[in-house]
């Protein structure tokens, strides 16, 4: 069971939203209505199998420290805590917090990621954080335009914090970053359609893998498969593979492996 910490308006966009949510099976104990808030959206575009996405947070920027400590208790009992940033700061800190209390593993997707850097308060309490490309640049305080591979950024990578950094490279794969190795992840090559969700996709994939004691790269290769189904499908949520679909994928692609 996962429970979400989350927060939708009083429009009718919010009943779509829970459904769609109860009908994935997640418990949405800690899900609050904001009155007068609308729900949070993205506008997506697609061209040529790439995308653009605008977000909109709405309600989900009014989730406090105390809506966070009001389910304190599940985030105890967790065997891992991930969030990404479209919830306020202040709240993923305090989550981190009760989660580093509890000994629970955190993992950070800073997605969407502005220009500011995140605070070391936040980094010293992420296990593990996972940018892309861009993000990656902009946390080791590279402008977003550099040319510099991502492998010239490991010295920088390795002093955030977290003990375990997985950069998302798209089509390339990923880079697993240790503090003894960088590991790069190949991809699987699929048709895409449409990326939307692949990175959320990838997020869960690698958190469920961990929680099974997977080590670092084997979870990312398979984060990364899954991730590359999700291309597949137009939209999100019908793309998401389930573990036997995932397992499946890998089976036809055996060869696939760490490099």
């Amino acid at each position: 069971m996962v429970d979400f910490i989350a927060a939708v308006g009083d429009d009718l966009l919010s009943q779509v939203a829970l459904k769609a949510l109860d009908d994935e099976g997640l418990n949405l104990d800690h899900v609050k209505q904001v009155s007068g808030s609308n729900t949070g959206v993205g506008l997506v575009t697609l061209c040529n199998g790439d995308n653009t996405i605008v977000v909109y947070p709405g309600a989900n920027q009014h989730l406090t420290p105390d809506d966070v400590d009001t389910a304190a208790a599940a985030v105890r009992k967790a065997d891992i805590v991930m969030s990404s940033l479209e919830t306020p700061l202040p709240a993923i800190e305090r989550c981190f917090e009760i989660a580093r209390d509890a000994k629970v593993r955190t993992l950070l997707n800073p997605a969407p990621m502005g220009h500011a850097p995140l605070p070391d308060s936040l980094l010293g309490l992420t296990d593990i954080i996972t940018p892309n490309q861009t993000e990656a640049r902009a946390l080791c305080g590279v402008p977003p335009t550099d040319q510099q591979p991502v492998l010239g950024l490991l010295p920088e990578l390795r002093r955030l914090g977290p003990d375990l950094v997985v950069v998302t490279l798209g089509s390339d794969g990923a880079l697993v970053v240790t503090p003894d190795r960088a590991t790069p992840i190949s991809a699987i090559p699929v048709s895409s359609i449409d990326p939307t969700g692949a990175g959320d996709c990838f997020n869960a994939t690698l958190a469920v893998g961990i929680v099974s004691r997977l080590c670092p790269v084997m979870a990312s290769q398979r984060a990364a498969a899954a991730g590359a189904m999700c291309t597949k499908h137009t939209g999100v949520i019908c793309g998401l593979p389930n573990t036997a679909q995932l397992d499946a994928f890998l089976a036809e692609h055996p060869d696939r492996e760490s490099t």
